[in-house]
């Protein structure tokens, strides 16, 4: 029930365009429920077939399509977007493909196809300014930070705060590891990165050394990775980094990096003696013999991939298109032998669903091409935003691009209609930066002409 009274607080503010921020917000107020405070069950309505909370946002783009298919139906912002063109050309086809050639159920495709719709939640993010924009970047901020701070609070107290928790398990130095990290912990971090006088909020430091913690208390090295790599990243962007300073800050990083790995039990220095160990194992391990319980965090995430990878590509229909848009529920499931996976109450091997690695189900219900497709989406996207790098929150957009593939192979955040719809909202933003910017070349150049005609 309060996911419709959202729902509809959403649609009354996005009539107004002074009011339309507050509707976005609300939006990512849903995706999120309410950041993680508010009980999934109380924002959806499953006699209606809203089971998650991100099919709110589909209904949204619905109903504006239906009052406001102008906002949709945009040449110019269609020729502007070939790699979304391309990929919802393969949307269609993989979907026919699924049902008709795969025999998979057409629900289960059907659920699987939706997934990968809120790439056009673009077109409802489009109409709102670039003041706008940065005003409900900031809201994102502010909630995620405040979701940091809860979330900081669980090892401390024994006990989930949050929402979309698992069961706690105890990291190598004893410290609790909660899973229900804020959704958008990542890209927030690259926020406290820009200048104030960019990117200005209150509490700044308060909240930047928030949610860092909770990236450091998460224990998850994808992620402390990806923000030490894409710190570099921005330094090199913003030029603000010089060659003669490189070894002090290389140096500086090391020092933090070895900190905070003897603080978590040398958890990431493990890590990455797993993956060098693993790495070579493929022409000798025969992957059905492999007890899971024996490998390692990396090495499972490789031989998880690398099972399902040899699967699809031994047949060539499969390794174009994969096997189907099928998830684990569906009968097809049944037959597939995958050996390496998590294991379900049952004891029985989950062979499609997986939050450890985001190019096994890629592969699977996507096959080669269509997962190179869905990486040339992300490239066009990478590409427009570095063209406008030199504002600050294209900056974070590059970043948040970068840290989503190197997460990948130890999360599924790439592919998460969250994660999209966030990555949609720093497009909207792009495009009209993009628009702004060429408007202000042409008057430029009207005005350089009348002055001429003048002289």
């Amino acid at each position: 029930m309060l996911g419709a009274i959202i729902f509809f607080l959403a649609t009354i503010f996005y009539k107004t365009k002074e009011r339309r921020f507050i509707s976005i917000f609300l939006l990512f107020v849903l995706l999120t429920s309410c950041f993680q405070f508010i009980p999934e069950e109380w924002m959806v309505i499953p006699l209606f077939g809203i089971r998650k909370v991100y099919d709110w946002l589909l209904i949204f783009a619905a109903v504006i399509f239906i009052f406001k298919p102008s906002l949709f139906l945009k040449s110019a912002l269609w020729k502007s977007l070939k790699g979304l063109k391309v990929f919802l050309g393969f949307l269609i086809i993989i979907l026919f493909y699924s049902i008709f050639f795969r025999g998979v159920e057409a629900d289960v495709s059907i659920r699987v196809f939706r997934n990968y719709l809120f790439f056009f939640t673009l077109f409802i993010f489009v109409p709102i300014s670039e003041s706008d924009s940065i005003k409900v970047f900031k809201y994102i901020v502010y909630g995620t930070s405040i979701s940091a701070f809860i979330y900081c609070l669980q090892p401390l107290i024994g006990h989930a705060l949050l929402n979309n928790h698992a069961e706690a398990k105890f990291g190598e130095a004893g410290i609790a590891r909660y899973y229900n990290l804020p959704i958008f912990i990542v890209p927030v971090a690259f926020f406290f990165f820009l200048r104030k006088s960019f990117f200005s909020i209150q509490f700044s430091k308060l909240f930047a050394f928030v949610s860092f913690s909770a990236i450091i208390l998460s224990q998850h090295r994808s992620f402390l990775l990806a923000i030490g790599a894409c710190f570099f990243i921005y330094l090199f962007l913003s030029k603000r980094i010089k060659l003669s300073y490189m070894l002090l800050y290389v140096t500086l990083s090391i020092s933090i990096f070895l900190s905070v790995d003897v603080l978590l039990g040398s958890r990431f220095s493990n890590g990455f003696n797993e993956l060098s160990s693993s790495s070579m194992k493929t022409s000798s391990e025969n992957l059905n013999s492999l007890k899971v319980s024996d490998l390692s965090t990396s090495e499972f995430r490789w031989y998880h991939f690398l099972e399902r990878f040899l699967f699809v590509t031994n047949k060539t229909e499969t390794a174009f298109l994969g096997i189907g848009l099928i998830t684990e529920d569906s009968r097809f499931t049944s037959k597939l032998p995958f050996n390496i996976g998590l294991s379900d109450e049952y004891g029985s091997t989950y062979q499609v669903d997986t939050g450890d690695i985001a190019w096994s189900p890629l592969i699977l219900q996507f096959g080669i091409f269509g997962t190179i497709v869905l990486v040339f989406v992300y490239s066009g996207f990478f590409k427009k935003f570095m063209l406008l790098k030199e504002y600050p929150l294209m900056q974070t957009g590059i970043l948040y691009i970068v840290a989503l593939f190197i997460t990948s192979f130890y999360s599924v955040l790439i592919f998460l209609p969250q994660t999209i719809c966030l990555l949609m909202l720093f497009v909207a933003y792009a495009i009209n930066v993009a628009r702004n910017k060429r408007m202000n070349v042409e008057v430029t150049m009207l005005e350089d002409q009348d002055e001429i005609a003048f002289i």
